[in-house]
């Protein structure tokens, strides 16, 4: 299991975020309701570290190409 899928459930409640994870599972969160935000994670720590710092976790993954957005930007989630 994604380890940040508790957090995840209670972030996106609106809209549509798909997460894929480093093995290549999809996850999704919120309602559906808009086009679903595609994040990829590329190793198994990065979800680990959002679960302790969210934002500096995402920022610094986006930074070093451990997080990845696919059809969307780090500003569109």
């Amino acid at each position: 299991m994604f380890p940040a899928a508790p957090l995840f459930r209670h972030i996106f409640r609106e809209g549509a975020v798909e997460i894929i994870d480093a093995g290549g599972a999809v996850y999704r969160y919120g309602d559906g309701t808009l086009p679903a935000l595609k994040v990829r994670f590329h190793d198994r720590v990065t979800p680990w570290k959002m679960l302790f710092s969210t934002s500096m976790a995402l920022g610094e993954g986006y930074m070093d190409g451990r997080i990845t957005f696919e059809n969307c930007t780090i500003y569109d989630l």
